[in-house]
């Protein structure tokens, strides 16, 4: 069975450095360890560093921008160290990408000279939902979340509305930019197939359970007769 990291990260990059050098495997576990989506792991590194391929991150085992310029032995260490970040984050009330834009890539920063930060929780929003995260929720074992390997159907409908549902807080917030970003997701094509794959199983068991109850009284009258 193919690993869903694994395959996310070929599909934002295929030359990310992140497919080698034990970066899945550390991955997985530093979001097991923290409670982190490992989908966070990946948005932030996209948003970052290109998933690892500019800034020197494939030296400095640092794909997240931590530091900034901080470096580590390996890619496990690295993201055990993001884990650790958002993890403290969250501690200090910080659970969705906006709010913890304001301790990770805080605007007008010194180390910001250009403004680049302005657009950080834009960039790790559209990647984080493009493969099945929710930007209001950053825990590996939300409602709904592949805390393994599969998904349930209920969980896949839910993901779907709280996808729609977290833009339209954003745009409470930001009117121009959370309209944007609500308008992009409802365009999204993997919110709407996540939600219809989900409806199609549960009439796919209403109906199974429709055809058991129809054979069994069916059985009950030729008894009668």
């Amino acid at each position: 069975m193919a690993d869903p990291i694994t395959d996310a990260i070929r599909a934002i990059n295929p030359r990310s450095p992140l497919l080698e050098g034990g970066a899945v495997t550390g991955i997985a576990r530093a979001a097991q360890e923290y409670n982190v989506d490992w989908r966070l792991f990946l948005a932030v590194a996209q948003a970052e560093t290109q998933m690892g391929t500019t800034g020197g991150a494939l030296a400095l085992h640092n794909a997240w921008g931590l530091g900034p310029g901080r470096s580590y032995p390996d890619w496990a260490t690295g993201a055990r160290a993001f884990a650790q970040t958002i993890a403290w984050n969250r501690a200090q009330g910080r659970t969705t990408v906006a709010e913890v834009q304001r301790s990770y890539a805080p605007s007008r920063a010194a180390n910001d000279p250009t403004g680049l930060n302005s657009n950080w929780t834009r960039n790790v929003t559209g990647t984080l939902t493009r493969i099945g995260g929710n930007p209001n929720d950053l825990r590996l074992d939300r409602p709904g979340s592949t805390v393994e390997r599969g998904q349930s159907i209920t969980g896949a409908a839910r993901d779907g509305a709280e996808t729609v549902a977290g833009a339209v807080d954003d745009a409470v917030g930001n009117p121009i930019a959370g309209l944007v970003q609500l308008l992009a997701r409802l365009f999204d094509p993997s919110v709407w197939l996540r939600v219809l794959a989900a409806v199609g199983g549960v009439v796919a068991i209403i109906l199974s359970l429709v055809f058991l109850m129809r054979g069994g009284l069916t059985r009950s009258i030729r008894r009668a007769v």
